[in-house]
């Protein structure tokens, strides 16, 4: 960054003392140094002029104080910070010494983001980096630009609300519906009640608390002495599904079974091999799944296992 006058940390050089090599006039915005060696140009710097005369006596009534920035031998940018501008002459006593706008440049730089009792105040800067092994500890993070939310690590909050796709973390997902159930290893089971299977059309379920990629499906039949019954399913979020059910014929050998992709649910009845129930896939979603019931039957449960 380039030196400037209102740059509020300045350096100095210690026991400078030069002289004007020309007449500087009241009102001018640069002057010229006899001599400026090791001065340094990094900062804009604080020069004093005529607070003593070439015998070294002082002259309080000469006495000005400029900031001003440094190339070669020439100072502008002058800028009056202390005592009356006027005109020196040439041969004119010019210093670097510790002054006032030394002082409160940097106290007004301290202050920007410090209290009066040396704690920080507001931060604001384009990054902050924190040394490995060490933390920030804070009880609140708040959005720099409107409408952004916070990125951490990756995972975006915005409004209370989770706000990526990554991981099993699904958009806006609010806090409540963020359950340790719900978020272990994105797996989730659940069960869908007979009576939504009782009738056609499509069915949502939700509560899941993210996108399944798999779901596998169990129909939960009753206990039974007399009759062997078995029927799963499964779908995946590319669409693809399989059923397999198997029913057997109470007090004989007989049994009946049924299986293929065209479904992700069934089952059969005893003595037949044709789908009682029988549903499809429609889609994953945020908070779960949708399945179309084509034929139904209110008869039993189906259990289902979530993958995320």
């Amino acid at each position: 960054m380039a030196a400037a006058i209102t740059d509020k940390f300045k350096k100095g050089y210690g026991f400078f003392s030069t002289t004007l090599s020309a007449q500087k006039n009241s009102g001018a915005s640069s002057m010229s140094l006899s001599d400026a060696t090791g001065v340094p140009t990094t900062t804009g710097l604080v020069f004093t002029v005529g607070r003593v005369n070439s015998a070294g006596t002082s002259t309080p009534t000469t006495r000005a104080i400029y900031k001003g920035t440094l190339s070669g031998t020439t100072v502008s940018n002058l800028t009056l910070t202390e005592g009356t501008d006027q005109t020196h002459a040439a041969g004119s006593v010019v210093e670097i010494t510790f002054t006032a706008t030394h002082w409160n440049d940097a106290i007004d730089g301290l202050l920007v983001e410090h209290n009066q009792d040396g704690t920080h105040a507001a931060i604001t800067a384009t990054s902050v980096n924190v040394t490995a092994g060490n933390a920030v500890t804070t009880d609140v993070i708040s959005e720099k630009t409107s409408a952004n939310g916070v990125t951490i690590d990756g995972l975006n909050i915005k409004d209370s609300k989770l706000n990526t796709n990554n991981s099993v973390v699904t958009a806006n997902i609010t806090d409540a519906a963020v359950t340790v159930a719900k978020r272990a290893g994105g797996f989730y089971i659940g069960q869908i009640s007979g009576a939504t299977l009782g009738s056609t059309g499509n069915k949502a379920v939700t509560g899941v608390g993210f996108t399944p990629k798999l779901v596998r499906f169990h129909v939960q039949f009753t206990a039974s002495s007399s009759i062997a019954a078995v029927a799963t399913g499964a779908m995946t979020a590319a669409a693809q599904h399989y059923e397999a059910a198997s029913t057997t014929t109470a007090g004989t050998t007989e049994f009946a079974r049924n299986s293929g992709t065209s479904n992700c649910i069934g089952y059969v009845s005893a003595g037949s091999s044709t789908l009682v129930l029988a549903c499809t896939y429609v889609s994953m979603d945020s908070d779960g799944f949708t399945i179309n019931v084509g034929t139904a039957s209110s008869s039993f449960a189906v259990e289902y296992e979530c993958y995320g």
